[in-house]
């Protein structure tokens, strides 16, 4: 729920902002499942080399699930603006220094065919700027703290479900 001060700045045109945060963040619970699916079938299909290509591929996946639930949490839990800024610029920071450095240990070790720039790095990258974003307008007290978060809520959302999807399509096709 969106916070009742936040709600009176934003007033009745936006409305529609609370509904969408309501639906990311319900989501958000469910969305970890195609993770599970990947773990299963990884289990059973494992072959030599697959300890690089989870770490590369997998793992971010479980690190943007992560980051939606603890973006959610910071989001939903009744702090100050100045808390709320501190968490989600911690995650933004992470997720900054995170994203190019899995970049450059793909490019080291994976086939360039397996890699996907725009899914793997450059919309990770693009949504944890919006995670920052949102914690300096937090700080700020401006009035689209939440629709930068929102942002990166489905950015991140979406980068994580596709990512799982293709893992999962990639095992199955071995």
């Amino acid at each position: 729920m969106v916070p009742k001060a936040v709600r009176a700045r934003l007033g009745e045109r936006h409305a529609g902002l609370e509904q969408l945060l309501h639906s990311i963040r319900q989501y958000c619970g469910h969305a970890d499942r195609p993770y599970f699916v990947v773990i299963s079938l990884g289990a059973e299909h494992a072959k030599p080399g697959d300890e690089e290509r989870k770490r590369i591929f997998v793992t971010p996946v479980l690190v943007h699930f992560a980051s939606l639930l603890l973006i959610a949490l910071a989001t939903l839990a009744p702090a100050s603006n100045v808390c709320r800024a501190c968490i989600l610029g911690a995650i933004g920071c992470v997720g900054l220094a995170y994203v190019p450095n899995l970049a450059l240990l793909a490019k080291k070790r994976i086939k360039e065919c397996e890699r996907e720039f725009f899914w793997d790095a450059l919309l990770p990258l693009a949504a944890y700027v919006c995670i920052l974003v949102s914690a300096a307008a937090w700080l700020l007290g401006a009035s689209f703290a939440e629709k930068a978060g929102a942002v990166a809520s489905v950015l991140l959302l979406v980068t994580a479900l596709r990512n799982s999807w293709a893992i999962t399509l990639a095992i199955i096709n071995r």
